[in-house]
């Protein structure tokens, strides 16, 4: 939504975007993903680059996960974390 001064963006339940409240790294990663999480995650997936989920996990709100993705074959793979409000929360992650 575009004010006069500024734009701002606002997110939907079940809205898929990019947001700066899900961090992981390291970036590339081989072995473990660390996640920061945004407050209220509920779920985590990840997708590998042919839209396959890989992995889903309950969060309960926690605020920090780590996954073993040495096992993963190579590739760009889509992290989604869904909180309580319903906003889904994405980032890319490579694997090496």
């Amino acid at each position: 939504m575009k004010t006069g001064r500024s734009s701002v963006s606002h997110e939907f339940a079940g809205e898929h975007s990019p947001s700066a409240d899900l961090q992981a790294y390291p970036k590339p990663s081989r072995g473990h993903l660390h996640s920061i999480l945004p407050e209220g995650a509920l779920t985590l997936t990840l997708h590998n680059p042919n839209g396959q989920r890989v992995m889903e996990r309950g969060l309960n709100g926690d605020a920090t996960f780590e996954a073993d993705v040495s096992r993963l074959a190579q590739g760009i793979y889509h992290l989604t974390v869904t909180d309580r409000s319903g906003h889904m929360h994405r980032k890319k992650i490579a694997v090496l």
